[in-house]
């Protein structure tokens, strides 16, 4: 059984991040986005 595959478009204001990737310091757009998908059971090791 294939796993079931979502899109997901977002747009966000990046004054509050270090950058896109995730990061050693600092917050990053991918780690936030990968905690939001944590709750609804999301289990990948990186979003990109």
């Amino acid at each position: 059984m294939e796993p079931e595959r979502y899109k997901v478009v977002l747009s966000y204001d990046g004054t509050a991040f270090s950058g896109m990737q995730r990061q050693a310091s600092g917050r990053s757009v991918q780690a936030a986005v990968e905690a939001a998908l944590r709750p609804l059971g999301w289990k990948g090791k990186s979003i990109l």
